[in-house]
């Protein structure tokens, strides 16, 4: 019987809140991690802890990321993705990465009289969302406006597209424990 080879998943921006969590989280289920990181801050000690190595990168160098890959991954988690040039960075890596995922925010959503959360600037152009929000809730349009906008971009780019298998998650608020 052969054993079973530990997965590996690479984290873009995973010396961050979010990033920390995730490498955290996949070391203690076994997985191999990578955090990368632009190395402007000290590399926590907790990834140390967990066996999770860092690799520092600049992502807007040409050939970067998937120079910092080092061979084939099972995932790229990109945390800090945010428009469609970061989604085409991403799908460039196909046949070196099985999946992409990346975190998106709750900002996409509109309400149905177009307001939004990046855009309210006190209580009556606060947008009316259910909740829980469903993923089928409308969101704002694709395109350089805002940051809501971009995020939708990226997140078009990736979901509608068939080269590289895509998730998108749409976090809204997140609360640290270490904080």
């Amino acid at each position: 019987m052969v054993p079973l080879m530990a997965r590996q998943a690479v984290i873009v921006g995973g010396t961050g809140q979010i990033g920390r969590a995730c490498a955290r989280n996949l070391a203690q289920r076994g997985w191999d991690v990578v955090a990368l990181s632009r190395g402007e801050r000290e590399v926590p000690d907790d990834l140390d802890v967990h066996g999770i190595e860092h690799r520092t990168i600049d992502r807007e160098d040409a050939g970067a990321l998937r120079a910092a890959l080092g061979g084939d991954v099972d995932v790229l988690i990109d945390v800090v993705a945010f428009n469609a040039e970061d989604a085409a960075q991403l799908l460039e890596l196909d046949g070196q990465v099985g999946s992409v995922v990346a975190i998106s925010s709750a900002s996409v959503y509109a309400d149905a009289l177009g307001r939004t959360l990046d855009e309210s600037v006190d209580e009556p152009s606060f947008p009316e969302l259910p909740v829980p929000i469903p993923e089928t809730q409308t969101t704002v349009p694709p395109g350089p406006k805002t940051y809501s906008t971009l995020k939708v971009a990226l997140e078009q780019a990736l979901l509608e597209q068939d080269v590289v298998p895509a998730t998108v998650l749409r976090p809204c608020a997140i609360q640290d424990p270490g904080r």
